[in-house]
């Protein structure tokens, strides 16, 4: 049997500082869909780091794409905690992620994982669940229990 042995990528020098640096891939067809194109910058940017996460977790021997967390306190040099909220519900909205654990209650760290629904975004197969909202102090209780 022959042995295969894996081609590691080659880097431009305007690519890396290093010629055998780690990578992460968005492919072509995520990157022209259009869920893709409707979702703002900021979503871009925590989908990005989420991928770095992954692939960080992935070279240390854990492998799961369905156990990503992303916190406030780690993005927070990137953007604000309502922009980071707002990004991650449309990271959620476009099919992109998924809410896996919610850690709210817990006072632990959300879970979420990578989803492949964005592919049937506008689709009848097109099947979302979002984040349960957060209750507004200034409200009765009466309205915190209406489902919009």
């Amino acid at each position: 049997m022959a042995k295969f042995t894996k081609k590691k990528a080659n880097f431009q020098t305007f690519e890396s500082t290093k010629t055998n640096d780690k990578y992460f891939r968005i492919a072509d067809s995520m990157f022209t869909s259009i869920p893709w194109k409707l979702s703002s910058i900021y979503a871009h940017e925590v989908y990005l780091h989420m991928k770095h996460k992954y692939n960080t977790s992935v070279s240390k021997g854990v492998k799961s794409k369905d156990n990503i967390s992303l916190t406030y306190t780690e993005i927070k040099a990137v953007m604000n905690s309502r922009t980071f909220t707002k990004a991650i519900d449309e990271l959620i909205e476009y099919g992109f992620i998924e809410l896996n654990i919610l850690g709210r209650f817990s006072r632990t760290c959300n879970i979420y994982g990578f989803s492949d629904m964005w592919r049937f975004y506008g689709d009848e197969n097109f099947k979302i669940v979002r984040r349960p909202p957060r209750l507004d102090k200034g409200k009765k209780k009466e309205d915190k229990l209406k489902v919009v």
